[in-house]
């Protein structure tokens, strides 16, 4: 004899907003598609100042850097849904996360002027998920029909105090319905 949806589930967290709900099924007895995780393949466009100034350029070994570049990642996301007696309210993705360092080609001047030769290395750079920012915007166009995240994170590079190449800031989009 096949079990209900409401045999099957453990535990429900509900919270209540006003007059919306939100729900989050934390744990299922034989159908883990409800705490499914979303994949979604991104590449990364890397910002630096290098763009906007040349005092303040981002260096490598002391050397100016031309370009970064990576391969693509996959990203990994949940979705939540809230409601309300009359329908749904928002379709949000959240928990975006991916690997906790990337490998990152560095293209840097081998000498003080732009007209020295490039050398190429490879950087492992450290990302923290649980600070990126992604902004909500709806799936309305051809573009991006879809609820899930964009295909392009932004990561916003800057040299520490020690010299070594960390990632400022990550951002980028998700698409879903509020």
């Amino acid at each position: 004899m096949k079990k209900s949806l409401n045999e099957d589930l453990k535990r429900i967290h509900t919270l209540t907003y006003g007059s919306h709900k939100k729900v989050k099924i934390i744990e299922s007895q034989e159908n883990p598609e409800f705490d499914k995780k979303y994949e979604s393949t991104c590449n990364f466009e890397f910002n630096y100042s290098h763009h906007f100034s040349k005092s303040d350029a981002i260096t490598y070994k002391g050397n100016e850097v031309d370009s970064f570049s990576c391969g693509d990642y996959m990203l990994e996301f949940k979705i939540e849904i809230i409601h309300s007696d009359n329908g749904i309210f928002t379709i949000n993705p959240y928990e975006i996360k991916g690997d906790d360092t990337i490998e990152v080609e560095v293209t840097f001047f081998n000498g003080s002027d732009e007209n020295s030769d490039t050398l190429e290395e490879y950087i492992d750079l450290k990302i923290d998920w649980d600070n990126a920012y992604f902004e909500m915007e709806s799936p309305t166009d051809a573009e991006h029909p879809k609820i899930g995240i964009n295909n392009t994170v932004q990561i916003d590079l800057v040299n520490d105090s020690e010299g070594n190449i960390i990632a400022e800031k990550i951002s980028g989009y998700k698409y879903g319905i509020s």
